[in-house]
């Protein structure tokens, strides 16, 4: 399980990475990070055309059948040019599955419409009206610092053609020079996952922290996952690859959804909730095990005890933005405070109030809000200064980078570091900052560049 682990997190990690980046080819799943060819290669299945319609058309019987459906539904729209004279026939298949029941089956038959009749990626799924503030709402009154990002764009944003392209041809780039870079058993493990739970998609995240002021080693940490995954079949993985030390329990939600708590001696805990989410929390130290902070998320779930909506923090969350993708508030653990007075920047806020706003479905910016409050006047420009200095520093450095880094790359950070702005108001520092899309493409041919030298490093 190490091993598959390993795999899925450092895959998962680049999809999530790019998604905010996607306006809708790019979706944050298992299957997206999955190379169809490479995996149907694998497992000894003929490619083509007929083959890959049967395949998109028949309905799966297992997770593993939901995966070969999924990756042959993007075989037939990643090469159009081959459907031939069966073109209409897969029409026909994918329009059937895109007017579906939600589910990945229908999202993936109509980004594979989109591009077989070069329209335009349709946004399949947006962020809920409600913004974030309801991602946080399962998390304890006394959550004092809580933040959220949701991968949807979102509701009302239009997509841009062309861009989508550019930018799925970057992740396919990506995803073979990773893929690439897994040993061969681990690549193996990882697919024997997915085909053992089927396909897996993170919609948002969000986290929240309660600290214990007599000990920094009992602070309660909260991290909430929402998508979609295969409640059962996950479950079942669990069971068959957890330690003996492992306990797990089976129990109904208020409705009648099925719950799989799953915790170990030490933290964290898992719960996972119906079909849409994951709950990891856990004591900051390593020093007992965290199965009743899982359940105390579920007595606040279950409307049992109080909301963080309800805490120190309630005020606060009610001015977040209802569309924005990301969000942050909350006051910073004082051993947190004390790191920063001691680094460069000089000093550090007590309170913080951080919005994130992703308008790259209409080939826009993604911009970064904030307000910081200080102790002091003082304190707030003392850490204006301090950040315009790091600034200086981190665009010194990039005078000395490995000839690789292309020239256009530094110039793309250093313009973006340019533009950050912070002023002082008072207590108060106002900050913004913004990464337009153009230096988003440069800065994953940025990434790119990196995954090859270090695949080039790793040859013999």
């Amino acid at each position: 399980m190490a091993v598959s682990g390993l795999a899925f997190g450092q895959i998962l990690i680049m999809a999530l990475f790019l998604s905010p980046a996607a306006g809708g080819g790019i979706q944050p799943d298992l299957v997206s990070v999955i190379d169809p060819a490479d995996y149907f290669f694998s497992r000894r299945v003929e490619g083509g055309v007929k083959n890959m319609l049967e395949a998109a058309s028949k309905t799966p019987a297992n997770p593993q059948g939901n995966l070969t459906q999924l990756l042959a539904i993007r075989w037939l729209g990643e090469h159009k040019e081959r459907l031939g004279d069966s073109k209409e026939a897969v029409r026909t298949a994918l329009q059937k599955l895109a007017g579906g029941p939600d589910g990945s089956p229908r999202d993936y038959a109509q980004l594979a419409l989109a591009r077989i009749d070069d329209k335009p990626f349709p946004l399949v799924r947006t962020m809920p009206r409600e913004g974030l503030r309801a991602a946080l709402e399962w998390f304890p009154n006394d959550v004092n610092l809580a933040g959220g990002i949701d991968l949807r764009p979102p509701v009302g944003s239009k997509p841009a053609a062309k861009r989508d392209e550019e930018l799925e041809k970057q992740f396919q780039r990506l995803q073979t020079q990773v893929m690439k870079m897994l040993p061969e058993e681990a690549k193996e493990e990882f697919y024997k996952f997915a085909e053992s739970v089927g396909n897996i998609r993170v919609d948002r995240l969000s986290s929240g922290y309660a600290p214990d002021p007599s000990d920094p080693r009992k602070g309660r940490a909260f991290i909430r996952f929402t998508g979609h995954a295969d409640h059962k079949a996950l479950a079942a993985f669990i069971k068959e690859k957890a330690g003996s030390d492992a306990r797990l329990d089976e129990k109904k939600g208020p409705k009648g959804e099925p719950i799989t708590v799953i915790s170990f001696p030490h933290p964290p805990a898992f719960a996972l909730i119906g079909d849409t989410d994951l709950i990891m929390a856990g004591y900051t130290g390593d020093n007992a095990n965290s199965i009743g902070i899982v359940e105390q998320v579920l007595a606040v779930r279950a409307g049992s005890q109080p909301s963080i909506l309800k805490g120190p923090l309630a005020k606060a969350l009610e001015n977040v933005p209802a569309e924005a993708s990301g969000m942050g508030r909350g006051f910073l653990p004082q051993e947190f405070q004390d790191e920063l007075n001691r680094s460069p920047l000089g000093a550090a806020p007590q309170q913080v109030a951080i919005d994130l706003f992703n308008r790259n479905a209409e080939g826009k910016e993604i911009e970064l809000r904030g307000r910081f409050t200080f102790g002091s006047e003082a304190d707030a420009k003392k850490y204006v200064e301090g950040f315009k200095s790091v600034v200086a520093m981190a665009s010194d450095a990039l005078k000395n980078v490995p000839p690789f880094i292309k020239s256009e790359w530094v110039d793309a950070i250093k313009k973006t570091l340019e533009g950050i702005e912070f002023k002082a108001d008072g207590m108060e520092v106002m900050g913004k900052a913004g990464v337009s899309f153009d230096t988003q493409k440069k800065l994953l041919d940025l990434l790119e560049a990196v995954i090859k030298f270090q695949a080039a490093l790793q040859r013999p």
